[in-house]
């Protein structure tokens, strides 16, 4: 033995003496209380490192076995880091490795063991604790996790790494407390993620006031995310339309990387219907697949009551993810055996988020690289091959493909932007006898730009060329429209210039000078001769209503088959005032200016010898405004309005007013639309149904009644015509367990030609929700209010556009 380590193990058995003979004296005082601080030597690679991990210790009384272990004994507090342990009795296990020195590796606490951390609090009757593994285990024992709130018992409660995996064997959670546990689950094990908030359960079961819900043999969710035990509640509700429906949700678990709900579902009107929902998560994306079966009860033949014919099936495909870190890949795809199967479903409707009513079926793949990017898309319809749409005078297509190309770099210190859009597009009709065609089309861009807080500047010149292949065009040109033919070839070339600036001015008000006020006015100059398109189709384009959102758009299509002329100023002043950083108020007017003339510009929406047309008679098209004040902490005012000169009238506008307090809500708003606007805008399809003058009032109220429960009613009236939209009355119960919620809803569905009225649909709706955790509870109290035909929207994020509904 070298005398190095020799001087080190007689080192190590003076403290063992120095602290046998502090604690036989600290047992011998008259408040018979021990306190012990032990250092433990972590070793490494055979070499000793300077790092130690220090335990307090603090008991009645001590017995040291030396040098196997240490026992403390009655009303044992240890302490480590941050860790803090009591029980009746601990053992501290010392470890001799090869070179004659002790680690303290285990700690055993016996008898009403507590143990608690910044991060969780446990209960039980005996614990172990390795400190070398950083394992800890516990017997029979109930535990509080802090963030999420999850509370629950275990028969054995085991954590990992640090408090990263905590497993219970033969255990059970729930987000309610200890004392009212009104919804648990049990599994034979579970794993909770501390880091991830995911938990993976075995042979799980969940219980509702000891009533047992639903079984499945492995389970996985996140407790970040929407609640998934949410789908799992049984749904109940009844309306005059669909009569009783009842959907029993069970899971469908097959790993942690793929899950799924199957319900049946029962409809007294429409029949028995099976929904089925897969989520899948791997190496190249996420997503889900949902399916629908429905026996159409209402349509079929007692004959042929088990014919394919009369069993209607839905599916829906949405993905998102990415192919060797450069593709991103973006799915929306529907297919259904029956164009009529919409009619009867609307479950798969209200998850397709697509750009039009039309297109349901997008397949699109995306590279993105320093200089360009490429986009392979494919635009389809899941009841394109029917004859039903050439018989409703408008044309359906859809793109298979459409490859877009864009080339793009910055020259000159960035003060120059060039780009190159490429797109091939070939079309293809709904019906065999529409025109098919192959688009080709160029735009090279050049910008130049200055940009610094105060001023922006823009000047912008494209050349758009596009190239068109139209075939099939005989039946348009001869029964269609006679006096627009079509060509097989045509190339149109148009340029475009814009140019825009804009600048910020900023004063203090001579009120106080905690008040800032800002003037930002904007000016834009555009510039796109007139080109006739009579013999060009139109197959993916769309007419954009004109508002002050979009008042600087260079085109009022969607699309590249129609191209606008134009030149026009168009022009902004918006003023804001700012208390702090707070914004009070701002307001802003914009005005389209046409300096020449306009020419009529023809639209067609494929009615046999009728085109839509613009003659713009004045100079000055529309005046647009839009302004915010916030009154206080609680009350706001929004409006919009807009002023279209060619029919001297406004065109539409909205106002609300709305006092808010999360808790309390009341929102009064009044919409508008003119009907003569509306006729002077081209709408490919129900022109009976849009082209109506539409003013009517709403109001929606969030009231608490007690200390849990709420309730909401929402309320629109057409003024016009006098009769009201739809009535929604709502009672819901929250509590950081569960909210329940009741919904009663009268809405208006269709006119009645035999009675010669509105027809209403009523019914009443039962919900059951599982809070995810108690720090969820009130992020959105007032949910309820958003289940109505026309739902509430907060008052920052209305949009005239898109919350109009048109009257029927």
């Amino acid at each position: 033995m070298s005398p190095q380590l020799y001087c080190k193990i007689q080192l190590i058995n003076l403290i063992w003496l120095i602290l046998y003979t502090q604690i036989s004296l600290a047992h011998n005082s008259p408040n018979n209380s021990c306190h012990l601080h032990t250092s433990q030597i972590l070793q490494n690679n055979n070499s000793y490192s300077n790092t130690f991990t220090t335990i307090h210790t603090q008991s009645d009384r001590i017995e040291i076995n030396y040098p196997q272990n240490i026992q403390f004994i009655g009303n044992v507090n240890i302490q480590h880091n941050d860790n803090i342990v009591k029980s009746d009795k601990l053992t501290i296990f010392y470890y001799r490795n090869n070179h004659e020195l002790y680690h303290a590796t285990t700690l055993f606490a016996d008898g009403n063991v507590h143990y608690h951390n910044n991060s969780i609090q446990i209960e039980g009757s005996s614990a172990q604790f390795d400190l070398n593994n950083k394992k800890n285990k516990f017997h029979n024992s109930k535990y509080h996790i802090y963030q999420p709130n999850i509370y629950g018992k275990a028969k054995y409660i085991t954590q990992i790494k640090h408090n990263h995996y905590i497993i219970l064997n033969q255990g059970g959670f729930t987000t309610c407390t200890s004392n009212t546990n009104s919804w648990y689950i049990r599994g034979s094990k579970i794993i909770y993620d501390h880091y991830t908030n995911n938990i993976d359960i075995w042979n799980a079961y969940l219980t509702i006031k000891n009533i047992p819900i639903f079984y499945s043999p492995y389970l996985s969710f996140s407790l970040n995310n929407k609640n998934i035990l949410e789908s799992y509640i049984p749904n109940i509700k009844h309306s005059a339309k669909h009569g009783l429906i009842l959907k029993i949700p069970y899971p469908l678990i097959f790993s942690k990387y793929y899950s799924g709900i199957i319900s049946p579902y029962y409809s007294s009107n429409s029949g028995i219907k099976l929904q089925t929902k897969i989520h899948y998560f791997f190496k190249l994306g996420s997503g889900s697949i949902t399916a629908d079966i429905i026996s159409d009860n209402i349509t079929q033949h007692p004959a042929n009551y088990y014919s394919y014919n009369n069993i209607l099936s839905k599916l829906y495909w949405k993905h998102n993810g990415f192919i060797y870190k450069k593709w991103y890949c973006n799915i929306n795809y529907v297919s259904n055996n029956n164009s009529t199967f919409s009619s009867n479903n609307n479950t798969i409707q209200k998850k397709t988020k697509l750009p039009n009513d039309f297109i349901d079926q997008k397949i699109f793949f995306y590279y993105n690289n320093k200089h360009y990017k490429l986009n392979i898309a494919y635009l389809g319809n899941s009841n394109f091959h029917t004859n039903q749409t050439i018989k409703n005078n408008y044309f359906t297509y859809i793109a298979s493909p459409q490859l877009e190309l864009y080339i793009h770099f910055n020259i000159y210190k960035k003060l120059f932007y060039f780009q190159i859009f490429n797109q091939f597009s070939r079309f293809i009709p709904s019906h065999y006898l529409n025109p098919t065609s192959i688009r080709i089309h160029t735009e090279p861009k050049i910008n130049f730009t200055i940009n610094n807080p105060w001023i922006k500047f823009n000047a912008e010149t494209k050349l758009k060329i596009t190239h068109y292949q139209q075939n099939n065009i005989n039946y348009y040109n001869n029964q269609k429209h006679k006096m627009n033919h079509l060509q097989n070839k045509v190339s149109r070339i148009i340029p475009q210039l814009k140019i825009q600036g804009s600048m910020i001015f900023q004063q203090k008000t001579n009120i106080s000078k905690k008040y800032k006020h800002f003037l930002e006015p904007k000016l834009q100059y555009l510039y796109t001769p007139y080109y006739c398109q009579r013999n060009i189709g139109i197959y993916d384009t769309k007419f954009i209503h004109m508002t002050y959102n979009n008042l600087f758009h260079d085109s009022i299509y969607s699309g590249l088959d129609r191209i606008a002329p134009a030149n026009q100023i168009k022009s902004t002043i918006t003023a804001r005032c700012f208390k702090k950083r707070n914004e009070l108020f701002y307001i802003s007017v914009g005005n389209l200016f046409n300096i020449n003339q306009q020419k009529k510009v023809i639209y067609h929406n494929y009615d046999a010898n009728k085109t839509y047309c613009h003659p713009y008679t004045s100079k000055f098209l529309l005046l647009s405004g839009i302004g915010h004040w916030n009154i206080n902490n609680y009350w706001n005012i929004h409006s919009e309005t807009q002023f279209h000169i060619p029919i001297n009238k406004f065109s539409f506008s909205n106002l609300a007013l709305e006092y808010n307090n999360t808790h309390h809500i009341l929102q009064i708003n009044y919409r508008y639309i003119n009907s003569k606007y509306l006729k002077n805008t081209p709408i490919l399809h129900n022109p009976l149904l849009y082209y109506q003058t539409i003013s009517q009032i709403g109001t929606t109220i969030y009231y608490p009644l007690l200390k849990n429960w709420k309730i909401s009613y929402s309320q629109h009236h057409n003024l016009k015509f006098n009769y009201i939209i739809n009535q929604t009355i709502g009672i819901q119960r929250i509590t950081p367990c569960w909210i329940i919620s009741i919904l009663f809803e009268r809405k208006i569905t269709d006119w009645n030609k035999t009675l010669n009225t509105h027809s209403y649909d009523k019914k009443i709706q039962f919900y059951f929700k599982i809070n995810n955790s108690k720090s969820k509870f009130y992020q959105n109290p007032y949910k309820l209010l958003q289940s109505s035909m026309i739902p509430y929207i907060n008052i920052y994020n209305i949009n005239y556009i898109t919350t109009l509904t048109h009257d029927i």
